[in-house]
């Protein structure tokens, strides 16, 4: 099916920069709104994360994220956006 095999190569090349976070122990962003940030914060370390009192609909990120502390990840983006995130359900 060509759609799926599109959607494929779309969604893997996506995911590209940060395939190998595991090994870098970093998650790279290069202009990316907040919620995808967040999004690819989620998978990684597979929890919920919940944006607090602050409207991030037009927030954008380009930098560096470590892989290795989730807490001084919440942290970076807490104190660049002034928002306040409420981690849930982790699962590692």
């Amino acid at each position: 099916n060509t759609e799926f095999n599109n959607f494929a190569l779309t969604d893997f090349k996506d995911a590209s920069e940060n395939i190998l976070a595991w090994h870098t122990k970093k998650l790279s962003f290069n202009d990316e709104d907040l919620y995808s940030v967040i999004s690819t914060i989620e998978k990684y370390y597979g929890c919920k994360i919940i944006v607090e009192g602050a409207n991030i609909d037009n927030s954008i990120f380009t930098g560096t994220i470590p892989t290795d502390n989730l807490q001084l990840s919440i942290d970076v983006i807490e104190r660049i956006f002034n928002v306040r995130l409420k981690i849930k359900n982790r699962s590692h």
